[in-house]
């Protein structure tokens, strides 16, 4: 029973702890890209897959103008 109140406790404390911004979140590898357009502009978000995997993701505004695509 102790046993598994501390591995509860491990748990909880885990997840709380993930949930938390760190700072290592504000250094994020630069070759990742970020979103450049203002996010009011995105009206849609188009993504297409082939054979389970993720082929490319497009953002649009309400005009259906593709504003950015990541691939």
């Amino acid at each position: 029973m102790l046993l598994r109140l501390v591995l509860f406790s491990v748990a909880l404390y885990s997840l709380i702890g993930c949930s938390l911004p760190s700072e290592e979140d504000y250094v994020l590898d630069p070759g990742i890209p970020r979103i450049e357009t203002d996010t009011a502009q995105i009206a849609y978000i188009r993504t297409k897959w082939l054979n389970d995997k993720h082929i490319e993701t497009a953002f649009l505004n309400s005009q259906d103008r593709v504003l950015e695509v990541f691939r």
